[in-house]
Parts: C-alpha cells; structure tokens; sequence
C-alpha cells in the first residue's frame, strides 16, 4: 500500500492563492497524477474550478467542512511508492 497523508493550512485568500499552493507541491517534488473523480481531467481545469469556488466562498472553513465543492487531486512523489 503507497503512503498517504492529509495536509491542513491556513491561507490568505488571494485570487491565485490555488494555483500557487499546488504549484508550491509540484516544485517540491510532487507529481500531479489526476483528478480523484475524473482521471482524465487536466489539473489547469481543477485549478480554475477550485479557485473559483474559493473566491465565492465567504470563509474557508465552508471550503473545509464543505470539501466535495472542490475537485480533490491525486499527487505522487517516487520516494512514497512501494
């Protein structure tokens, strides 16, 4: 079974505060993989969705308790693979 794990921060809401988190990941070593519910999916269009969402929202705990109004993404990084 490959690693897991969840990540928990908090953000200033800025109007590409998505895009540079995930991007944050990728220089990091990180791989985008797919999308959770459509794998085909391009992540430039989950980017564009969740920022959207996030700019409407009024608080980001609603993002959090609320999760499944985002698009979730699958990411790899070879030294978590068995």
């Amino acid at each position: 079974m490959s690693a897991y794990f969840s990540i928990i921060i908090e953000l200033t809401k800025t109007k590409t505060i998505i895009r540079d988190f995930y991007n944050a990941l990728i220089e990091n070593g990180l791989k985008f993989e797919s999308g959770f519910l459509d794998e085909k999916e391009p992540i430039e269009d989950i980017l564009e969705w969740n920022q959207n969402k996030l700019l409407v929202m009024e608080s980001i705990s609603v993002m959090i308790i609320n999760k499944y109004f985002l698009n979730l993404m699958i990411f790899a990084k070879q030294d978590f693979l068995l």
